[in-house]
């Protein structure tokens, strides 16, 4: 059996589509995960400067002593956030009671 003309030009564009199209996956591939990593290095550069800066004023309140420094076992130097939990969670949707500053006889407000 022999090809026509037809069925090779249309085999031809398939096979260089699929060239193509994986060519163009692999590519972005890496370019997401180079700029991924690009971006996970910068944050980490800003935590260990946000780090070095508290211990080094960590140092310096405690008369240049590391014995000190290292004996404080609250200091969360590399988390991300410094301030205290809050002391009481956040207050929990219930429908059945209006927001502040809605009276729950009033009418509902129309809608545009």
């Amino acid at each position: 059996m022999r090809i026509s003309i037809t069925q090779k030009l249309v085999m031809s564009f398939l096979g260089l589509t699929i060239v193509i199209l994986t060519g163009t996956l692999l590519l972005a591939r890496w370019s997401f995960e180079q700029g991924f990593l690009d971006y996970v290095n910068a944050l980490e550069q800003t935590r260990l400067q946000h780090s070095a800066s508290q211990l080094a004023q960590l140092y310096v309140e405690n008369n240049n002593n590391w014995q000190t420094v290292l004996g404080l076992r609250q200091v969360n130097l590399f988390g991300p956030n410094t301030r205290p939990p809050p002391s009481q969670p956040p207050p929990r949707f219930n429908p059945a009671r209006p927001p502040p500053g809605l009276d729950a006889n009033a009418a509902p407000p129309p809608r545009p």
